[in-house]
């Protein structure tokens, strides 16, 4: 079957009008009508083919895999069908007949290599592609564990070096398209892994450690545009070294203290809002809306604090908004594309500052805590009421969860001095996260603390509660 060939040639699969004419193709590229094809393969799945109305020409509809399959007997009365076949690379092809309207283009090689030639080296050819991205693996994997403990490396030239431009780079590219390309590229990811899941038991586990090696490979890539395109952020200075914060621990009487002034401010504005205490808000904007607003907290911030500049706007509402609520996530932000995605189902009264936050992380500030910190402080730096008030909320909402942790009795006397529509506020919101909880989400949540520890955060998903300690640090700073 494995002969040598000397005018051996490859098809090109292309979708033209019905009426094509076939003999025009013919006399253009010089094809014999009987000339033996050799078909390249780089996926396996169903094999169609079928003649063309009026035409000797087969039509052909094929995937492409690393083996290589010869096809006699091109110019047939009637389709040529290989179902249930084995040829000698051991593959099954299955064949049925085909209603689309395909025609074929091909061209003629001459001197070709022999068919077992062809096929060697192409399977060389991915396995060594494959083998080199596996290795390179490794050597990134070695490269981070180094640079991991090198923060003032980090921080001076991919911090505030390359990443700037990088990140930008991506804002000014995708920002501008109105959906979610982030979410998008995910959803083709998870097709492409059920897809591989498939063939790997579809083909009984056939050539299985070269489908390891195409996931190390793959593996390789998205490891390496991870840590260069947003995820070496983890490893930067803590923000409290770079404004100068004293990080030391702090005391209940500091946090009842911290307490009580947020909650004086969030009753104040909710009073401007409401001019009731006992009603509770109403945003007004749109998410769209709110997504422009948010970038004047971050104009005003960067006059004080020039590391807090943003530019260059790509935050968008997630298409996977439903598999967020149910994970209980509020939104989170694409390392790969630069998109910060916020969850379109969350209450509005909490949108603001969950766009300060994906916001945060879009600018190089990774760690959970320091993305809220600087969320908070974007919200209550932008002149519009409504973000004004869900930053002052943020930051009640976590002081006070850290009072019912030390203090219950505290905590419920405290709880009293809030008002009575931003308590019903509260409560929507709890409601909200109650009605998307299920018996996987404590398992997605174990995966994204053990993703956190895996980045330097010591307390996993807990650091979001670490906050808290900038938050007093900041304001005791600041008196």
């Amino acid at each position: 079957m494995c002969t040598n060939f000397v005018n051996q040639v490859v098809i090109i699969l292309l979708i033209t009008p019905k009426n094509v004419n076939y003999d025009a193709i013919q006399n253009r590229y010089n094809v014999t009508q009987k000339m033996k094809l050799i078909f390249p393969i780089y996926s396996l799945r169903t094999f169609y083919l079928r003649p063309l109305q009026n035409s000797d020409i087969f039509c052909i509809e094929i995937d492409l895999t690393s083996n290589f399959f010869l096809l006699e007997n091109f110019k047939s009365s009637k389709p040529i069908g290989y179902s249930g076949s084995k040829f000698s690379s051991g593959v099954e092809l299955f064949c049925q007949i085909n209603s689309a309207e395909v025609s074929i283009y091909y061209f003629q090689l001459l001197n070709f290599p022999t068919l077992n030639s062809i096929s060697t080296f192409m399977l060389m050819k991915n396995k060594k592609i494959n083998l080199y991205l596996t290795l390179f693996l490794v050597i990134q994997i070695l490269f981070i564990q180094i640079v991991s403990n090198t923060p003032e490396f980090i921080e001076r030239y991919y911090a505030n070096g390359i990443y700037p431009i990088i990140s930008s780079f991506f804002r000014i590219i995708f920002g501008w398209i109105p959906f979610s390309v982030g979410d998008i590229l995910i959803f083709y990811f998870f097709y492409i892994a059920l897809r591989f899941i498939y063939f790997l038991f579809r083909t009984k586990f056939k050539n299985l450690r070269f489908r390891c090696l195409q996931i190390t490979a793959f593996c390789s890539v998205v490891y390496f545009c991870f840590y260069l395109f947003w995820g070496l952020n983890y490893y930067r200075q803590p923000l409290s070294k770079s404004l100068d914060l004293e990080q030391s621990g702090y005391t209940t009487k500091q946090l009842l203290s911290l307490s009580r002034r947020m909650i004086s401010e969030l009753n104040a504005i909710h009073l401007t809002i409401t001019k009731n205490d006992s009603v509770k808000i109403v945003v007004p904007y749109s998410q769209k809306e709110m997504y422009s607003i948010a970038t004047n907290g971050y104009d005003d911030l960067s006059k004080n604090y020039p590391q807090f500049s943003y530019s260059f706007r790509s935050v968008k509402s997630s298409l996977m908004s439903l598999l967020q609520s149910y994970n209980g996530t509020s939104g989170y932000m694409n390392p790969i594309t630069g998109e910060a995605q916020v969850n379109r189902f969350i209450p509005k009264t909490g949108y603001p500052t969950t766009t300060c936050h994906e916001m945060a992380h879009q600018i190089g500030f990774a760690a959970e805590n320091e993305a809220n910190f600087i969320g908070f402080l974007a919200a209550i730096h932008n002149e519009d009421t409504y973000f004004k008030y869900a930053g002052y909320r943020m930051a009640t909402r976590y002081l006070i969860f850290e009072i019912y942790k030390r203090d219950k009795k505290q905590y419920k006397e405290i709880l009293q001095t809030i008002h009575k529509g931003v308590l019903a506020d509260f409560e929507e919101s709890a409601t909200f996260w109650e009605s998307y909880k299920n018996p996987f989400e404590p398992i997605l949540k174990k995966g994204y603390h053990a993703y956190l520890k895996a980045n330097k955060q010591d307390k996993g998903i807990q650091s979001y509660n670490y906050v808290v300690d900038l938050l007093i640090c900041y304001f005791e700073k600041k008196l």
